[in-house]
């Protein structure tokens, strides 16, 4: 992965909210199954939204899952 200020189009731009991102960080949500509900969006290639997900941990056990809702409400 790479990050650069350089004034170029992104390969890859992903768009969540928030509290949805800090669920995909702690490994509560997958970044995929975010996309397929909707409430996780993808500009560009989204092999790099796969790829850019083994950055974040693996989930918990499902016992410790909770849902997590975004910020209009909807559960993911």
């Amino acid at each position: 992965m790479r990050v650069s200020r350089d004034d170029v189009e992104a390969d890859c731009v992903v768009r969540v909210d928030r509290a949805l991102f800090d669920a995909m960080a702690s490994g509560r949500l997958n970044a995929l199954a975010a996309l397929l509900r909707g409430v996780l969006f993808v500009e560009g290639d989204p092999m790099l939204l796969v790829l850019a997900q083994r950055l974040f941990p693996a989930a918990p056990d499902k016992q410790e899952l909770q849902p997590v809702a975004a910020a209009d409400g909807r559960a993911s």
